[in-house]
């Protein structure tokens, strides 16, 4: 008997059993015949029906006896049978892989197996990993799918991770996959999720155990049974066949139209105003490739972002241009072609912004809509969740009537704490709790996104802080609270009681720039490939977790965006939803003006609250977090938006940014003010995206372990040295700023190393040039000037010029970036950089060092601190 897969509507996949009989085939042939397919078409029908045949039967790989068919990946790495060491303690052998890895995906494999598309598998094994490499990823189990034509790669299915708390035992680990359309052969391989950057290729090294890896047909992926709303909770229930009720309802509506008189009228002015231009605006025509070489078409994002304004405008006021328009926009959506071209056609952020959209349209004036525009918006709800939910959820990619799983895509379905899955999930989500009582599917996709975010929950830190940045974690925050606020209405599962959440408006006030330098572009600190503002808001998730948690902060910061217009009204209708005026604002001028956030590891530090005080900002954590680098043994989350940048400092004084940040870039270490090694990347640096599989392999914590503030004085201490690799071998990197409230900073560096390398601290300036006055440089801005000096000069060169700092795709302009270098050549180095700055007109102070063994004494004007490079502390 054969199996193979044929699918259902809307790519839902079905099993069918066909009796390979000589009658079936003849049967099959006289069909086709009928159809008048060509004779190569029938030859190739039943070579694959034979194809599959060879294929039905399981794999198994217990290393027993015979030659091995598996052999290493290079020269480096030996593959041998070990005797007596077995994971059932019943077999005699099993299959040893050990060596040095530089810089290889993949360090042993099978030979190749023939394999036919849409076919189901379930790849197993037993592995082993008694002592980890020092500088080598976890290894995975996984299966590379290959072409006809050789080294025509189509991608990888991976079992699940090794978990590193039970290190030197036996673990089963598993995985499920759909094999990738135009797929000949397939390979089982053990080796890394990525390749290895190549300086760390010299002490990487492997040695793993495998036994009895299995490779098994089977009829259905295990998931299909996993996620379902059952029973439909009675809050959904309650809803059945009631329009609206996403977070509407006939009692809300009535509410909210006396609170837009009253409580929400300033709210409502600038909300109808928003409603009343895109109202008087047609959707954008639908780009293809020739006409977009952006290939997420994320100009569709605003169609599903627009279409709530219109909606709300409509129920709020009852004006038809409002509902024609909303019509207008939501059929420009349903008739786009693709929700994105290529890997992202209708799986990612287009989809979601738009099936969000497109499910508040449909609910709120469903009894308003005529059948045949209702008929379609539900159509294409159904159409796009299934097809985005089979991709997310099962792995299965329907494309021109054929089915293919592949990996890593989408990668944002474990990307656990990374804006993609929060905003693909929350679309399909609404979707889902749009229409859950006209089609029994719509339940999984909520129960599905539920599960994710449940899992989101469990990686967040107690800190509110985000390793994306301000801008990322506002697209995050509007999304997840969408999300949050419809499963606690119409599931009843309440998401809010967490630390993270308490937290978050707190995050987002101290990494705020003051105040009265605010401007549209220019709000927040902008680490991370976040700008400088915003991307989203935030002045409506302010109102919602000032709401939630009765935060009189929170209130007052989303009031003060507002009054300077530095707010971005992506989703403004949603200030209508959750602004409740019983909290009252609270200004922050009795907050400290230091902030440690453990988690993340990051502080802010100002001079004051008065809106116009000096700010720094310091980083030295893991790149994702001490709570998800410990929770996960793999990387929870697409960490592209993060950088290469630990032990990055900033500051921002006198209305202006003195010392910056490379901005959204390529991921270089070179582009932010700290330490490089012989020109080499930290952790999981050194291209277009950060790699954040390497950090998270290594288990990389560097740590903030001082953060004190007096009235006066500010000291801040990072233990850098975790960030960088073995090969690079830092011994001790610490790095303490000296902030002297308001216009000095002293960065004070100890780094110590195995032997002597070509180490360069750099120092970029907002301002593109400078001038030199003896030692320093000193830089004018509009409304600033900086001086920055080297207070150690002995032995070390110092120079300024300008670098270009990559973009992150190869069709974008480079920027020039001022930098200010300090090189030396040794295996030791104490160094101390002064930082003073002054109004335009002024004179900043001047820092002078004297040291004394272990202890330097830094003065300015008539302050003076001293640092005790042994003990760390400063006074």
């Amino acid at each position: 008997m054969v199996i193979f897969s044929g699918m259902l509507a809307r790519g839902n996949p079905s099993v069918h059993r066909v009796v390979c009989t000589e009658k079936n085939i003849k049967a099959t042939m006289t069909i086709l015949w009928r159809q008048r397919v060509a004779i190569i078409g029938m030859v190739t029908a039943f070579m694959a029906i034979c194809h599959t045949a060879r294929a039905a039967e399981p794999v198994v790989w217990d290393f027993e006896s015979g030659t091995l068919s598996w052999r290493p990946a290079a020269k480096m790495i030996t593959v041998s049978r070990a005797q007596g060491v077995n994971a059932d303690g019943q077999g005699k052998a099993s299959l040893r892989v050990c060596g040095s890895c530089k810089g290889l995906a993949d360090y042993a494999s099978s030979g190749a197996l023939p394999m036919t598309t849409r076919q189901f598998f379930r790849l197993s094994a037993w592995v082993r990993i008694d002592h980890p490499g020092t500088d080598s990823p976890l290894p995975f189990v996984k299966c590379v799918f290959e072409a006809q034509e050789p080294g025509t790669w189509l991608g990888q299915a991976l079992t699940a991770r090794y978990d590193t708390s039970r290190m030197g035992t036996w673990q089963r680990l598993t995985g499920e996959f759909r094999v990738p359309y135009g797929t000949e052969r397939g390979r089982i391989v053990l080796g890394s999720e990525h390749r290895l950057p190549e300086q760390n290729s010299a002490s990487a090294e492997i040695d793993v155990y495998l036994d009895g890896v299995t490779l098994e047909p089977i009829e259905h992926l295990s998931i299909e049974g996993k996620y379902y709303l059952k029973p439909v909770p009675p809050e959904l229930e309650r809803m059945r066949g009631v329009h609206p009720r996403l977070y509407l309802t006939g009692q809300r509506i009535g509410e909210l139209k006396s609170a837009i008189k009253t409580t929400h009228a300033a709210l409502w002015k600038e909300f109808i105003a928003q409603a009343d231009k895109i109202a008087r605006q047609e959707p954008p025509k639908y780009r293809d490739e020739s006409e977009w070489t952006n290939t997420e078409q994320l100009y569709m994002r605003p169609v599903g972002d627009n279409m709530p304004f219109l909606a709300l405008a409509y129920v709020l006021t009852g004006e038809r241009k409002y509902l024609d328009s909303a019509r207008t926009w939501a059929l420009a959506a349903c008739g786009y072609p693709t929700w994105g071209l290529y890997e992202f056609e209708n799986s990612d952020l287009s989809t979601g912004h738009q099936l969000f959209g497109l499910a508040l349209v449909y609910d709120w004036c469903w009894r308003d809509l005529d059948d045949e525009t209702r008929r379609t918006i539900r159509e294409t709800l159904i159409k796009k969740s299934a097809y985005l939910f089979d991709v997310a959820a099962k792995g299965i990619i329907v494309k021109d009537s054929a089915a293919y799983a592949i990996h890593p895509w989408p990668e944002w379905d474990e990307a656990f704490l990374q804006n993609h899955l929060w905003i693909n999930s929350c679309g399909i989500a609404a979707a889902g709790l749009a229409i859950f009582d006209e089609d029994d599917e719509a339940g999984r996709w909520v129960a599905y996104t539920l599960d994710r975010y449940h899992h989101t929950m469990a990686v967040l830190g107690d800190d509110g802080a985000s390793h994306e940045g301000p801008g990322y974690w506002s697209y995050g925050v509007e999304w997840m609270l969408k999300f949050m606020y419809l499963a606690r209405d119409l599931t009843g599962d309440d998401m809010y009681d967490h630390p993270w959440w308490r937290k978050t408006a707190m995050y987002r006030l101290y990494m705020g720039l003051p105040q009265n330098s605010w401007s549209y572009s220019n709000t927040t600190v902008d680490y991370g490939d976040s700008p400088r503002y915003d991307w989203y808001g935030a002045d409506y998730m302010l109102r919602a977790l000032a709401h939630e948690y009765r935060d009189g902060y929170a209130q007052w910061l989303a009031d003060a965006l507002d009054r300077a217009n530095a707010e971005h009204p992506i989703a403004r209708w949603l200030n209508l939803l959750w602004y409740d005026p019983s909290v009252k604002a609270i200004p922050p001028d009795g907050l400290p003006t230091l902030r440690h956030f453990p988690d993340i590891d990051l502080v802010t530090a100002r001079s004051d609250w008065s809106g116009d005080e000096s700010f720094v900002f310091f980083k030295c954590g893991p790149y994702i977090g001490h709570t998800a680098i410990r929770e996960f043994t793999y990387c929870p989350s697409s960490a592209h938006h993060v950088h290469p940048d630990t032990g990055n400092f900033m500051v921002f004084a006198c209305g202006e940014w003195l010392i910056r940040d490379d901005g959204y870039r390529a991921k270089f270490t070179g582009y932010h003010n700290t330490l490089l090694i012989d020109s080499g990347e930290q952790l999981g640096g050194g291209g277009p995206i950060f790699n954040g599989a390497e950090p998270h392999g290594f288990q990389a914590r560097p740590r903030i372990i001082r953060a004190v503030s007096a009235p006066g004085f500010d000291h801040i201490t990072g233990d850098v040295a975790e960030a960088y690799p073995k090969a690079a071998g830092l011994r001790c990197f610490v790095r303490h700023l000296l902030f002297l409230k308001p216009d000095v900073l002293i960065v004070a560096d100890d780094i110590a190393l195995d032997m002597a390398h070509d180490l360069e601290l750099r120092f970029h300036p907002e301002q593109q040039e400078g001038s030199c006055s003896g030692n320093a440089f000193v830089m004018h801005g509009k409304q600033a000037v900086l001086r920055l000096d080297p207070l150690v000069s002995e032995g070390v060169d110092v120079s300024a010029e300008s670098i270009i700092a990559l973009p992150k795709e190869p069709d974008e302009k480079g920027i020039p970036l001022y930098t200010v270098r300090l090189r030396k050549h040794g295996s030791q180095w104490r160094n101390a950089v002064a930082l003073s700055w002054a109004k335009t007109g002024g004179e900043p102070v001047t820092v002078t060092c004297r040291a004394q063994g272990d202890t330097w004494t830094f003065t300015a004007g008539g302050r003076t601190v001293t640092l005790n490079w042994k003990t760390g502390e400063a006074k």
